[in-house]
């Protein structure tokens, strides 16, 4: 099946309204909307992943990881249907049943994983891997509050939670079966290794497992 089979676009849009909100068309909002279209999208996304990591299983390929504590990945639906060459088509379909592509993307939350010039600099980093067709991978922090909302208040800043998962996040898997273990507390011994050179080791730490997102 080609990954641009609109009609395939089409049955996925529908069925993520109908079978996993359970609505009908004229009752989904602008969020169930765009919800659906990046479900959509996700197939083509999920197809595709999976050819590229057989590919590099294939080809035995070395992988850079970057390790970043933000990624200021901002929106991902335009950017997604830009980079499989659907944005029009996507608009097109859209229209033809009474909606705008540009008013449903207004609607997806910014991921609250960055901020600054740090995250900015990561989410380029991959982007720049994508571009280059080099196998690699970002590993971050899914932060569940990373970031707050800042209101103004007789001239004083006041900060609110911002948990942007909230109004649901189209490209969050959830994988429940993962857990990885966080070492906490504990303290540096100055050590040495064999050879002489200095080495310090993290010792008395405690096991914190966590759910994998």
């Amino acid at each position: 099946m080609s990954y641009f089979d609109f009609t395939s676009f089409e049955a996925s849009f529908y069925h993520h309204i109908k079978y996993v909100l359970g609505k009908k068309n004229e009752d989904a909002t602008k969020l169930d909307l765009m919800n659906a279209v990046s479900s959509a999208v996700g197939k083509y996304l999920m197809d595709i992943s999976f050819e590229t990591n057989q590919r590099y299983r294939d080809n035995a390929s070395k992988r850079l990881y970057y390790l970043s504590m933000e990624f200021l990945i901002g929106r991902l639906l335009s950017n997604n249907l830009m980079n499989l060459g659907i944005y029009d088509k996507c608009a097109g379909f859209l229209k033809k049943i009474g909606y705008d592509l540009e008013e449903l993307v207004e609607e997806e939350q910014h991921p609250s994983l960055g901020n600054g010039g740090l995250g900015r600099l990561a989410a380029c980093f991959l982007d720049s891997m994508a571009s280059l067709d080099m196998p690699g991978f970002g590993y971050g922090i899914n932060y569940d509050y990373g970031l707050f909302k800042q209101i103004i208040v007789n001239g004083y800043q006041k900060e609110n939670p911002d948990y942007w998962p909230n109004r649901s996040s189209p490209w969050l898997i959830k994988r429940s079966g993962n857990k990885c273990m966080i070492p906490i507390y504990g303290k540096i011994e100055d050590t040495k290794d064999i050879e002489g050179e200095y080495n310090p080791m993290w010792t008395d730490w405690k096991p914190s497992y966590r759910q994998a997102p």
